[in-house]
């Protein structure tokens, strides 16, 4: 017999004009809808419920591998990640900003 395994459901969630459907591991930006690994939608998730507060490198750390052993590196990979799929110009970034040496947090939502 099979058995389905229970992913559980999220409600979209919305943040100036970013719609996160962690269910489907997309993001909408405007009218754009952007496929993200399942990292990077915990990474965005986070930060959206910040609500334009910093979250520090090593709160992002725990909320994906549940510990915070040196992964500032890894947490700077996925955003660069991010900041390649939803910034306009990524190396200038507007959505996803930062606080060197702290962590990163969304731009103020309109």
């Amino acid at each position: 017999m099979l058995r389905r395994r229970d992913l559980g459901t999220f409600n979209p969630i919305k943040y100036g004009m970013l719609t996160l459907d962690k269910t489907l591991q997309e993001v909408q930006i405007e009218k754009r809808k952007i496929s993200l690994t399942k990292t990077e939608g915990e990474i965005l998730y986070q930060l959206m419920l910040s609500n334009g507060k910093v979250v520090t490198t090593s709160a992002l750390s725990r909320s994906i591998w549940g510990s915070d052993y040196n992964t500032a590196g890894n947490i700077k990979v996925y955003i660069y990640q991010l900041r390649h799929k939803i910034e306009t110009n990524p190396s200038n970034p507007r959505i996803i900003l930062s606080k060197p040496r702290v962590g990163y947090f969304l731009a103020p939502a309109k």
